[in-house]
């Protein structure tokens, strides 16, 4: 899926891709703020708000493509 293409391009990080898309997917689809789901995983709010940022980059590229 493309929030999975985001962070398989990203450098090695502690927590697994697919935790990751969970999380964001979860975020896009309103079940929780960025804060609230990274104390799910004992991280901060920043962390999980950048792979947010990362995922909404990667799709503004993509539509920009796309229109193109």
């Amino acid at each position: 899926t493309l929030i999975q293409e985001v962070f398989i391009l990203g450098r090695k990080n502690k927590y697994l891709n697919e935790l990751k898309s969970s999380i964001v997917k979860r975020y896009l689809e309103g079940e929780g703020s960025t804060i609230s789901l990274a104390k799910e995983i004992n991280t901060s709010g920043n962390i999980v708000g950048n792979w947010v940022k990362n995922i909404m980059h990667l799709v503004k590229v993509h539509l920009i493509f796309l229109i193109q």
